[in-house]
């Protein structure tokens, strides 16, 4: 069981938190330890598919008929999951690295020990963030 009583399987079906709420609720170090996870593990689906390409592929050549064309849908449907799961990965790996690039306190040079600052404005495409050793403030750009 995941922390705060919710299990894996239920995150997975709840909407995402914007990228200012999931940091304030769980820390910037979580945050991007769990993005890179999720990163990874889209990494991993992908050479799955990769797998299932090869495999189908290589039944392609041993099979005639109807099941070619079975053959065919399987082998397209992997190809278009892993470019889902590459396009994911890509995309949670990219985020999480703009944010660590931005993670150092400008004042006191200490990474990652910051808090996001409530939003005066609906702006979603950057943070406000407060260093917890110093109290420097400092605009994070998503």
């Amino acid at each position: 069981m995941a922390r705060g009583g919710a299990t894996m399987g239920a995150t997975l079906l709840l909407p995402r938190m914007s990228i200012a709420n999931a940091i304030a609720h769980h820390g910037f170090r979580r945050w991007y330890e769990r993005e890179l996870i999720r990163g990874h593990a889209h990494l991993v689906l992908l050479l799955l598919c990769a797998v299932a390409v090869m495999g189908a592929a290589e039944a392609f050549g041993q099979q005639h008929g109807q099941q070619r064309v079975l053959i065919v849908g399987s082998l397209l449907l992997a190809a278009a999951l892993g470019a889902w799961a590459l396009r994911c990965y890509l995309f949670h790996l990219g985020q999480a690295e703009s944010l660590a690039h931005q993670a150092d306190c400008p004042h006191c040079q200490v990474y990652a020990r910051w808090q996001v600052e409530p939003q005066a404005a609906a702006d979603s495409h950057s943070l406000r963030a407060c260093c917890r050793a110093c109290g420097g403030r400092w605009i994070i750009r998503c």
